[in-house]
């Protein structure tokens, strides 16, 4: 589900902002069309509750993640400030929180989904905000360039939304699956950032 909202999210950015010099719709109208035909041909594996078959309609994991987003927001109130320890979410929940939030029968899930809420209850407001601040830059330093880089035949305001794009989606993937799971999708993120300061102190610093 997070896949298919990434996708829609990308569909939308190129939709809107991304510039060329003839019809978007005509240059995405038969990416769409064969999404539509996919669509079609499997809409009952689509709209089933198998989520390994790509079905969006599971209930179960949607309940384990409210249970474990009110667990965290428990333990982050407990220690707000520098959290409970890195890489200390699923001892602390193991052993003083297991009790206070009901899961679903049978549930054995206690690796937390959403990476903010992760961070919040590891390193709390302080280990946080270190992360939000890096993140913070690197979308002030991409909108900075929009007005330093040369358009060129790779470089410019495409070549920009594109990171951004990349960014976007990986951040919003993060809410959903916790991305310890799937480090090259981080290199991807923070090869994109390291792009992003590069093109800053060319065009920017250097102006």
């Amino acid at each position: 589900r997070s896949v298919y909202l990434g996708f829609a999210i990308t569909l939308i950015a190129l939709l809107t902002v991304y510039r060329v010099s003839f019809s978007k719709l005509k240059l995405l109208a038969f990416p769409v069309a064969i999404c539509l035909v996919f669509m079609s041909f499997n809409i009952q594996v689509l709209m089933s509750a198998d989520r390994r078959q790509g079905g969006v309609l599971q209930t179960k994991e949607v309940a384990d993640r409210l249970s474990l987003i009110n667990m965290s927001l428990l333990m982050f109130f407990d220690h707000p400030i520098f959290g409970v320890g890195e890489g200390q979410f699923f001892p602390a929940a193991m052993e003083k929180y297991r009790g206070k939030v009901p899961f679903p029968e049978g549930s054995t899930v206690f690796t937390q989904h959403n990476h903010f809420l992760g961070l919040l209850v590891e390193l709390g407001i302080t280990g946080t905000a270190v992360y939000v601040a890096i993140i913070f830059t690197l979308f002030k330093r991409l909108y900075r360039l929009v007005e330093f880089l040369p358009e060129t035949r790779f470089l410019g305001y495409n070549f920009l939304l594109i990171l951004a794009t990349g960014m976007i989606v990986y951040l919003n993937n993060n809410l959903f699956v916790e991305p310890s799971y799937f480090l090259f999708g981080n290199s991807v993120f923070f090869t994109f950032g390291g792009m992003i300061d590069g093109l800053h102190r060319k065009y920017v610093t250097a102006a």
